[in-house]
Protein backbone atom coordinates (compact mmCIF):
# COMPACT_ATOMS: atom_id res chain seq x y z
CA UNK A 1 0.00 0.00 0.00
CA UNK A 2 1.23 3.48 -0.78
CA UNK A 3 2.48 5.57 2.11
CA UNK A 4 -0.09 8.30 1.50
CA UNK A 5 -2.93 5.79 1.39
CA UNK A 6 -1.76 4.07 4.57
CA UNK A 7 -1.36 7.42 6.36
CA UNK A 8 -4.86 8.48 5.33
CA UNK A 9 -6.26 5.11 6.40
CA UNK A 10 -4.71 5.49 9.87
CA UNK A 11 -5.94 9.07 10.15
CA UNK A 12 -9.61 8.30 9.43
CA UNK A 13 -9.75 4.84 11.00
CA UNK A 14 -10.69 6.30 14.38
CA UNK A 15 -13.88 7.62 12.74
CA UNK A 16 -14.78 4.13 11.43
CA UNK A 17 -14.01 5.19 7.87
CA UNK A 18 -12.54 2.49 5.67
CA UNK A 19 -9.99 3.22 2.97
CA UNK A 20 -9.22 0.77 0.17
CA UNK A 21 -6.51 1.14 -2.45
CA UNK A 22 -7.72 -0.20 -5.80
CA UNK A 23 -5.03 -0.73 -8.41
CA UNK A 24 -6.71 -1.35 -11.76
CA UNK A 25 -5.07 -2.69 -14.85
CA UNK A 26 -6.15 -1.55 -18.30
CA UNK A 27 -9.68 -0.10 -18.14
CA UNK A 28 -11.81 1.16 -21.01
CA UNK A 29 -12.13 4.88 -20.32
CA UNK A 30 -11.90 8.10 -22.33
CA UNK A 31 -8.30 8.38 -21.12
CA UNK A 32 -7.26 5.36 -23.19
CA UNK A 33 -5.85 6.11 -26.66
CA UNK A 34 -7.88 3.41 -28.46
CA UNK A 35 -11.13 4.18 -30.24
CA UNK A 36 -14.39 2.62 -29.06
CA UNK A 37 -14.22 -0.33 -31.45
CA UNK A 38 -10.63 -1.14 -30.43
CA UNK A 39 -11.58 -1.01 -26.75
CA UNK A 40 -14.51 -3.36 -27.34
CA UNK A 41 -12.21 -5.78 -29.17
CA UNK A 42 -9.70 -5.69 -26.30
CA UNK A 43 -12.51 -6.38 -23.83
CA UNK A 44 -13.72 -9.33 -25.91
CA UNK A 45 -10.17 -10.73 -25.86
CA UNK A 46 -10.03 -10.21 -22.04
CA UNK A 47 -7.20 -7.68 -22.44
CA UNK A 48 -9.10 -4.67 -21.07
CA UNK A 49 -11.60 -4.19 -18.24
CA UNK A 50 -14.86 -2.29 -18.47
CA UNK A 51 -15.49 0.54 -16.00
CA UNK A 52 -18.37 -1.54 -14.62
CA UNK A 53 -15.82 -4.14 -13.48
CA UNK A 54 -14.31 -1.51 -11.19
CA UNK A 55 -17.75 -0.38 -10.01
CA UNK A 56 -18.60 -4.01 -9.15
CA UNK A 57 -15.39 -4.26 -7.14
CA UNK A 58 -16.22 -1.09 -5.21
CA UNK A 59 -19.69 -2.47 -4.45
CA UNK A 60 -18.10 -5.75 -3.29
CA UNK A 61 -15.81 -3.87 -0.91
CA UNK A 62 -18.62 -1.72 0.48
CA UNK A 63 -21.04 -4.58 1.11
CA UNK A 64 -18.84 -6.18 3.75
CA UNK A 65 -19.50 -5.82 7.44
CA UNK A 66 -18.04 -2.69 9.06
CA UNK A 67 -15.56 -4.85 11.00
CA UNK A 68 -13.96 -5.90 7.69
CA UNK A 69 -11.37 -3.69 6.04
CA UNK A 70 -10.31 -4.64 2.53
CA UNK A 71 -7.13 -2.65 2.38
CA UNK A 72 -5.65 -3.27 -1.05
CA UNK A 73 -6.90 -4.85 -4.29
CA UNK A 74 -5.28 -5.32 -7.68
CA UNK A 75 -7.70 -5.98 -10.52
CA UNK A 76 -6.46 -6.70 -14.02
CA UNK A 77 -7.88 -8.13 -17.21
CA UNK A 78 -7.39 -11.88 -17.45
CA UNK A 79 -4.99 -11.51 -20.36
CA UNK A 80 -3.14 -8.34 -19.41
CA UNK A 81 0.46 -9.40 -19.07
CA UNK A 82 2.02 -6.02 -18.34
Amino acid sequence: MGKATESFRKEVNQHNIRVALIEPGSVSTDMQPQNTQEKEELQEKYEMLDANDIADLVAYILQHNRRVSIVEVKIKPLRQFI
